[in-house]
């Protein structure tokens, strides 16, 4: 599920404005509305979704440092974290929503653990080490990527493209189509609106329902990995 829908947000975000205190969880509940969001229903997503407020509360409340929350190994937090806008906390909001359904589609029932214990061991751990740890760096260390850096980034990636060839085949490029395919689907997305469409970084926040900022974070990312992947210098 893909929750880009302004007032869905906003109406999360009204009943996440405070942490919400533990309730008790239902297996057979949780496993029904899986197996429902699994064949379309939205509206049993959106349900599992209200049965967890409690959990995805503290992080959105406590996105550096959760209380109760497993951690992940050898990070470091700080007792006062950056002051968060409304576009900054929508954007975690988003990427807390992202991770919760990626368990969900991921939960095996038949592996005989619950929904919940997978819930309160990975999602923080998730939403951590694919989006918090480096957005967090960027907002402490108050170096944001403007678009000259995604420009750069750009023609870095470039410099590594072979001479266009008429008779190439598509086979030749598999590399590239493997690279990108380790890519997560938002690094994928940014890179071909950023590179192949040429869009800058506030018209694919726009598109995106996403901040220029965290466009930039993904961009970075992406096109690091891809580097990395392919060998690049």
């Amino acid at each position: 599920m893909t929750l880009t829908h302004k007032t869905t947000i906003q109406l999360l975000q009204g009943k996440l404005n405070k942490v919400i205190p533990d309730f008790p969880k239902d297996d057979r509940e949780d496993k029904a509305l899986i197996r429902a969001y699994k064949a379309g229903n939205e509206e049993a997503g959106m349900s599992l979704v209200n049965n967890y407020l409690d959990i995805i509360s503290i992080i959105y409340n406590h996105p550096s440092n959760p209380p109760k929350m497993r951690k992940p190994d050898n990070a470091r937090f700080i007792t006062k974290p950056p002051t968060l806008n409304w576009q900054d906390k929508e954007d975690i909001l988003q990427e807390i929503l992202l991770q919760f359904f990626t368990l969900v589609h991921e939960y095996d029932e038949d592996f005989g653990v619950p929904f919940q214990a997978l819930v309160k061991g990975k999602l923080f751990l998730r939403f951590h080490n694919n989006y918090y740890r480096e957005y967090y760096a960027i907002k402490c260390k108050e170096c944001e990527y403007d678009d000259e850096l995604e420009g750069f980034y750009t023609l870095k990636l470039l410099e590594h493209e072979p001479p266009a060839e008429p008779q190439k085949k598509p086979s030749d490029y598999d590399d590239l189509y493997k690279a990108l395919d380790k890519l997560s689907h938002r690094q994928r997305v940014v890179i071909e609106l950023s590179i192949v469409k040429g869009w800058d970084s506030k018209t694919i926040a726009d598109e995106l329902g996403m901040s220029p900022n965290t466009v930039r974070v993904h961009l970075k990312r992406g096109l690091d990995k891809l580097k990395q992947l392919m060998g690049a210098d």
